[in-house]
């Protein structure tokens, strides 16, 4: 069983508080854990845990830490009653300080992360319908590159290496991308006016509708289903955190940010997310 007392307990056992043998207080192994409880073995474990706990509840699900540690023990049916309150109590308070220190940890102000793509993201869809600032409008694939896409390897791929061999002296480096899409235009105009036609419709109608759903993003509310809440709720420290460092570097005073409600992956518990950046000048 997986009983976490305070930061003590990653010392020596001689050192672990203990209620006496007789108390029959059901709380009596349930302690108030002080900032950093979590020491030893047992931040090792929480941590290698964290990585899956975002992934969980990016989705909108409940989780919890894995085995070796049974966080839902059934108590012996030797123990006293006393002792089974008692350790359903002592359980009940882990979980909760388990799931605060994930909870914590896991919407942490992170860097920036410039890399990431901002298609599947409701904070650059938001941020683009109230600045103005919008993402590249999609552009429809020329009949010739459509076609590519479902022929390159079969019908294109070998003889244009082919062709590229004996003729890439001739060219510039940089110039590849351009004659390879020369060449497989070449090459989808040499295929029957049945084929030409169909590609020309296929990549008209996949334009359109990539422009459509450019156009819905961004004019569409916020979805309000559960799942979709969370997982902007689990990004919000990516998105206003940089917002707020550089408000507080053009301002130069403490900024924050208090946010409170209803968290879905909590059953609709009342969370409250805070986030400051700055430097206090009276430190």
């Amino acid at each position: 069983m997986f009983f976490c007392s305070d930061s003590r307990q990653s010392h020596t056992s001689k050192n672990i508080w203990r209620p006496s043998a007789t108390s029959l207080d059901p709380k009596a192994y349930v302690k108030k854990l002080k900032k950093n409880w979590a020491q030893g073995q047992h931040s090792d474990f929480l941590n290698a845990e964290l990585a899956g706990y975002k992934t969980a509840i990016s989705g909108g699900q409940s989780q919890e830490p894995s085995e070796p540690y049974n966080l839902s023990p059934t108590p012996p049916e030797h123990l006293s009653s006393i002792t089974k309150e008692q350790e359903k109590h002592k359980v009940e308070s882990m979980r909760k300080a388990i799931r605060t220190w994930m909870d914590y940890r896991s919407k942490k102000t992170p860097k920036p992360d410039r890399k990431r793509s901002a298609e599947d993201d409701p904070w650059c869809h938001l941020l683009a319908q109230l600045s103005g600032v919008l993402k590249a409008k999609p552009r429809a694939l020329k009949p010739h590159q459509r076609w590519s896409k479902d022929h390159f390897n079969a019908i294109v791929k070998g003889t244009f290496k082919a062709r590229w061999q004996q003729e890439k002296d001739l060219l510039s480096k940089n110039s590849k991308t351009a004659y390879c899409d020369q060449f497989t235009r070449s090459t989808f105009l040499q295929q029957p006016q049945s084929v030409q036609d169909e590609y020309t419709k296929l990549a008209q109608e996949e334009g359109k509708a990539a422009l459509q759903e450019w156009n819905d993003t961004l004019t569409m509310p916020p979805s309000t289903f559960p799942a979709d809440r969370q997982a902007t709720i689990d990004r919000l420290a990516g998105f206003a955190g940089p917002i707020l460092s550089g408000m507080a570097q053009a301002l130069g005073m403490h900024v924050s940010l208090f946010v409170g409600g209803p968290e879905p992956h909590k059953g609709g518990q009342i969370t409250v997310l805070t986030m400051h950046e700055g430097t206090d000048l009276n430190a």
